[in-house]
């Protein structure tokens, strides 16, 4: 493989893998070092599900360069993120959360949809391309 293909290989897939550990590494805490938000709490913590999801989905279209392959990615990664929190003491895999990290990543596929649907999102994305 030549350097340069080496190179770009590394500088699209790299930020998505780092991201990955990252959230791997989160959700390996036990329950007891999870931050409490009192009242705030549930609204937080599956804002936080939407959110890393959301910049997973794009990562991961960085990496892949198909938007159905990146939300394939997204989903399947939630599902493994869920099934791994079952084997940390205190915490569970939950479904909803799945379908949280989902919403996340299917809002940026239906966001970059649309801005790429408009005369505008054609327009700068043609600057770049073109």
């Amino acid at each position: 493989m030549k350097p340069s293909k080496l190179r770009s290989l590394v500088y699209r897939w790299l930020p998505l893998l780092l991201w990955m550990a990252a959230i791997f590494v989160v959700s390996g805490q036990a329950s007891t070092s999870v931050p409490q938000f009192g009242a705030w709490d549930i609204f937080i913590k599956k804002a936080g599900h939407f959110a890393a999801y959301a910049l997973f989905y794009v990562l991961a279209l960085r990496a892949t360069r198909n938007p159905w392959a990146a939300f394939a990615l997204s989903f399947v990664y939630a599902v493994s993120d869920e099934l791994h929190q079952t084997t940390v003491v205190g915490r569970n895999g939950r479904f909803t959360d799945v379908l949280i990290d989902s919403a996340g990543a299917l809002t940026m596929l239906l966001t970059r949809s649309y801005w790429l649907g408009t005369r505008l999102g054609r327009a700068v994305v043609g600057s770049y391309v073109g």
